[in-house]
């Protein structure tokens, strides 16, 4: 992306960039596969720490769901983590209190 002065504030103005319907379109998928990756290691881990924590696969993943939402919802940025290891997290303390 070019970068211009303007004469009048000395500001860097961003120069404008044309997105074409196939660019659009070529994200798309792009983001799809990246979100079906994202959402199939997020439901075997979620899984795995339900089975982990005696309560469940379905609880494992049920769980992870929903911290997904919540993440969603309250406006999660690029770079937080939270999915299935946040229920895990729980469990851990509780592991280590009781040791």
């Amino acid at each position: 992306m070019n970068q211009t002065n303007s004469p009048e504030t000395n500001r860097p103005q961003k120069a404008e960039v044309e997105i074409s319907p196939s660019n659009q379109s070529n994200e798309l998928v792009q983001n799809i596969i990246a979100a079906l990756t994202v959402s199939f290691v997020a439901i075997s881990l979620g899984a795995a720490f339900g089975i982990l924590s005696g309560r469940g696969a379905f609880a494992g993943m049920l769980s992870a769901g929903l911290i997904a939402f919540i993440t969603s919802v309250l406006g999660g940025t690029r770079v937080q983590c939270s999915g299935p290891t946040a229920p895990m997290t729980a469990v851990t303390v509780a592991v280590v209190v009781a040791a």
